[in-house]
């Protein structure tokens, strides 16, 4: 098997921007300690000189080299490793399908000849003799426990046991290390996965500091962060984008980004590269280089396509985006990162430019735009995340939980000891408690309030019970998932024009006055999800600090329509917990707003 490296970035490994400019490399095997060349040929098989020598950015050639996945360079006073991710994914799905078929044997012989001890009374447990042990059938990956790990954890077992199974378990146990082998090798190159309420970067040009929208709050990055919630990325994640700003000068700040927090980034960048002819070969130089930083640091990343351009854009820089996108679309995979396909969100399938109705000026997407990249993006935030199935900060009633009836399973249209605030404008909704049918909740039921504005569009909002069990300066945390069955069919568009919103708030109950400054979700349309109509927001997490003044607060979901639309919003799983008296204030000490640089 021919292993095929990525162009070579020549540079110092503790700052990048230190680069071996115009430098002789010298690439050799990383066991060879005389460092002697090694012979290398480009991707179609024509020989290289080995030293290469790279430009004056640091960039050298991409190669292959025929037995070896991982290379050392040295030259122009740095080294370092290049590693060939295509050439390890390859060995590591060979090595773990040979590892599961091994295991799987082995399994099935001790699950035999277990049964056989058992039958014969041998095999004695933390209470007896076991009788009626089922081990099942084992897989050789990563987080499923083999056979041998198994019968330790769950069987206390004599010596004439343990002599017994020996080679069976020996074998299992082979079994297992080929499989550890092979996971630690496609870890390279599979997607990483974060723990809840990760911090966030975005790391691009003037699309991610949202220099083209309206408000920046209106802009893609917050619009992900509040769409996918606390859960997933912490209210606080820090955007990085630089108007004017290309791959390689992007690549320069990353540093700076992950010193700053940042525990994982959502990458979108290109169309500067594409304006100013940079070749596609430079631009996935840089950008893989950006890949392989963050990875080292346990980054997730999120790769986004290039927006399109308008058709009135010279047809060489579109060409240029089309390259790149081809190419990103591909490196998702390759490199283990999330992709966000931002062009096919935007762009026009009858021409290939920008849609007009997402355009600002040929390049930058307007508010509408940038909800349709906030979406995607948030997508693939969600797909990083560890869990996959129904999750929250809320699973459970618990005394630590501020809200009455928080799984909204003892009321009868409300949950009990919730209301709806007076003063609400429009058509008064209709409230009821719904079973979920999504599988988005981990339990208990909806709270739904279905506000019909067809007649008269307002702002209506329900309420929780009032809570007292706090003091100034306690750090409160409230959480829920909400869902959205938007009836009439406008929602997102309704959202991005601001005659549309939700806001999850808690408010003094004596003034009625939020208690933060910026309400989080006002412009969070949600993720579509399988069922037609319906978007999901959260698990929603979001920590307020308790100002002075205040001696009882409620929790407030209120949602806003204009005339004409009819819109069902359901909240469940809903907590407001103390963190400070459950003595968890430091882990939840978060900013409430995006950290916009």
């Amino acid at each position: 098997m021919a292993y095929t490296f990525d162009n070579l970035f020549a540079a110092d490994p503790s700052n990048p921007t230190n680069v071996a400019a115009n430098a002789s490399i010298l690439l050799y095997d990383p066991a060879d300690p005389t460092k002697a060349p090694v012979t290398i040929t480009d991707p179609t098989g024509s020989p290289i000189p080995n030293p290469v020598t790279v430009n004056k950015n640091g960039f050298g050639p991409a190669m292959q080299h025929a037995t070896l996945d991982r290379l050392a360079w040295e030259g122009g006073g740095f080294s370092n490793f290049i590693t060939s991710y295509e050439g390890i994914k390859n060995e590591a799905v060979s090595a773990r399908t040979a590892a599961q078929e091994a295991a799987a044997t082995a399994g099935a012989d001790a699950v035999v000849r277990l049964d056989e001890l058992i039958a014969a009374g041998e095999f004695e447990g933390p209470t007896g003799p076991l009788t009626n042990l089922s081990i099942g059938t084992v897989e050789a990956t990563p987080g499923n426990p083999l056979t041998d790990e198994i019968i330790a954890s769950e069987i206390t077992s004599g010596t004439a046991t343990t002599a017994a199974l020996s080679a069976t378990i020996a074998t299992a146990t082979s079994g297992k290390l080929d499989a550890t082998v092979a996971a630690a090798k496609y870890a390279k190159v599979a997607p990483a996965k974060l723990a809840p309420g990760a911090r966030w970067g975005a790391l691009g040009d003037s699309i991610s500091n949202g220099s083209s929208a309206s408000n920046f709050a209106y802009s893609y990055f917050p619009q992900a962060v509040q769409i996918v919630g606390g859960m997933v990325a912490r209210p606080d994640s820090i955007e990085a984008g630089v108007p004017g700003e290309r791959s390689d000068q992007a690549l320069l700040r990353l540093p700076a980004l992950l010193t700053a927090g940042a525990q994982a980034i959502v990458v979108l960048l290109g169309a500067n590269d594409a304006e100013q002819s940079v070749p596609l070969a430079t631009f996935k130089a840089n950008m893989i280089a950006i890949i392989e930083q963050a990875k080292a640091g346990g980054c997730p990343v999120v790769l986004c396509t290039v927006p399109p351009r308008a058709v009135s854009v010279a047809a060489a820089t579109r060409s240029r985006v089309d390259g790149y996108n081809d190419w990103i679309r591909t490196a998702a995979t390759q490199y283990g990162c999330e992709l966000a396909d931002v062009y096919s969100a935007l762009v026009d399938t009858t021409t290939g430019g920008m849609l007009a109705a997402y355009d600002v000026d040929n390049i930058h997407p307007n508010d509408l735009g940038h909800q349709k990249i906030g979406i995607e993006v948030a997508k693939a935030m969600k797909r990083c995340a560890a869990r996959t199935t129904a999750y929250g900060l809320v699973r459970t009633a618990s005394p630590a939980n501020l809200i009455t009836d928080p799984l909204a399973v003892g009321g009868t249209v409300r949950p009990a000891g919730w209301f709806e605030q007076p003063g609400g404008t429009g058509t008064a909704p209709t409230y009821s408690l719904v079973s979920d049918t999504s599988g988005v909740l981990p339990a208990g039921r909806w709270a739904q309030m279905d506000f019909d504005a067809t007649a008269a569009g307002g702002i209506r909002t329900l309420s929780s019970n009032a809570m007292t069990a706090f003091t100034a300066g306690d750090r409160l945390l409230y959480a829920a998932h909400i869902q959205i069955e938007d009836v009439t069919g406008t929602w997102a568009a309704d959202v991005s024009a601001g005659t549309a919103s939700i806001a999850a708030l808690i408010v003094n109950s004596a003034t009625g006055t939020a208690i933060v400054s910026t309400p989080p979700l006002v412009r969070a349309p949600g993720i579509p999800s399988a069922t037609a109509g319906v978007h999901d927001i959260g698990p929603v997490v979001f920590p307020i600090t308790v100002p002075a003044g205040p001696t009882s607060l409620v929790l407030w979901f209120q949602l806003k329509l204009p005339t004409g639309k009819r819109v069902k919003l359901r909240v469940g799983c809903v907590g407001v917990i103390n963190a400070t008296a459950r003595g968890a204030q430091a882990e939840f000490n978060w900013g409430s707003s995006i950290v916009n640089t």
